[in-house]
């Protein structure tokens, strides 16, 4: 990551020194009851583990796959909180509510959006892909939620004219469909596109005689 801009790594920096010192309050609720939770000390160690590795994409100690560690570190995050909660018999409801929960989501996609940043970057047709295909799923999700609304809130009393409803739901339904798929296959080929640049060396060294 030593390539990035200094304010992306001193961003992945500072929220993985948050992240280390959220380990304090996180292992502290492990006490606060009448039986201490070890399984949620374990889940908050490996969020603890997580934030150095944090720390060391930022100093660029990982020259290669910087993107794939901070998205790892993320993920890492969200599930290990999850279950560090659940581990202290909070209900599901209650976790994806919960302060802690959020802090640590707000700090995981902060990383991952950086991991992003540095794929999509690294090829000039990235962006343009991604935010194209982002804008046609985009408009798929607005129009099925427009037609799911309608077909709620809309009563219809002739047979004939529910039949048709139906056959234009069927219809809305294939487009929205299409345009999500298509909208993905864009989102997704436009992080292939980044990754152009890591398989360019090896072929090249590939095709080298030893």
């Amino acid at each position: 990551m030593t390539n990035a801009p200094r304010l992306l790594r001193w961003l992945v920096a500072g929220v993985s020194i948050a992240l280390a010192l959220s380990v304090i309050y996180g292992i502290s609720l492990a006490f606060s009851g009448a039986r201490t939770q070890w399984f949620n000390v374990g889940f908050e160690l490996l969020v603890a583990g997580a934030a150095v590795f944090g720390v060391l994409v930022a100093r660029g100690s990982f020259q290669r796959g910087p993107a794939m560690t901070l998205a790892m570190i993320a993920l890492t995050a969200v599930i290990a909180t999850g279950l560090s909660l659940v581990a202290l018999q909070f209900a599901a409801r209650q976790i994806v509510v919960h302060p802690f929960f959020l802090a640590r989501f707000a700090a995981a996609a902060v990383l991952a959006g950086v991991g992003a940043l540095l794929v999509l970057d690294r090829h000039p047709r990235s962006w343009k892909t991604c935010l194209t295909g982002a804008g046609i799923t985009a408009i798929g999700v607005a129009a099925g939620a427009g037609a799911l609304l309608a077909a709620v809130r809309v009563q219809i009393s002739s047979p004939l004219l529910a039949g048709l409803g139906i056959v234009v739901l069927l219809v809305i339904g294939t487009l929205v469909l299409a345009c999500v798929s298509i909208g993905m296959h864009l989102i997704i080929r436009a992080f292939e596109l980044g990754h152009l640049d890591d398989a360019t060396p090896a072929a090249d060294s590939a095709g080298k005689p030893a």
